[in-house]
């Protein structure tokens, strides 16, 4: 893969096929800027890869709730976009990114860096899987287990919303572990 004569490696992740489009026109993407797919003016949810369609999911549900969310595909985590994201950043209230993964080292942790180094102080939360043994199944029941669906997304950015913290990065869970009992309950997520 080349782009602007760069010849380093890219790594792409494929999804299962049963993803949701997110772009009606490829000429929307560009691969030196993430990709805004929903304007609103409270909560700016930075997204990769098949969260991308979950963030979309929950803007809808936000909106409906009078919360402005934003959407933005970073699609392109190396090299990282960083004044791009800390721009929209700085005109956000919070801050949410959300991965299919660890929040270390990830889209979240660039994020926070990205806005320390540019000096914008809007609050981060990192939502995705904490530093702890995940569980193994198919992958609807785990997005809504660790909150990754839609709604789970929704959840965390009203919270987040609502919190109005001053702290840079807010580290603690915003899906707790009363939500994970409640997928239990309503689904039967088995164990």
């Amino acid at each position: 893969w080349m782009h602007s004569g760069n010849r380093r490696a890219r790594i792409f992740r494929i999804g299962r096929g049963r993803e949701t489009p997110v772009y009606t026109d490829v000429a929307q993407l560009s691969l030196d800027r993430p990709t805004r797919l929903a304007v609103g003016a409270d909560v700016l949810l930075l997204a990769t890869g098949v969260m991308v369609q979950e963030a979309l999911a929950a803007a809808t549900a936000l909106a409906a709730d009078g919360i402005g969310a934003s959407v933005v595909d970073v699609h392109t985590l190396k090299p990282f976009p960083g004044a791009a994201v800390a721009d929209l950043a700085a005109a956000h209230r919070s801050v949410v990114t959300v991965e299919e993964h660890t929040v270390e080292g990830g889209l979240g942790t660039m994020t926070v860096e990205a806005l320390a180094a540019a000096g914008v102080g809007t609050p981060v939360h990192k939502h995705g899987l904490r530093d702890e043994y995940a569980l193994v199944g198919p992958p609807t029941h785990l997005y809504r287990y660790y909150g990754l669906d839609g709604t789970g997304v929704a959840t965390v950015a009203r919270r987040m919303h609502e919190l109005r913290s001053r702290t840079p990065l807010v580290a603690g869970p915003l899906w707790t572990a009363d939500d994970r009992a409640a997928v239990y309950a309503r689904y039967g997520v088995p164990r």
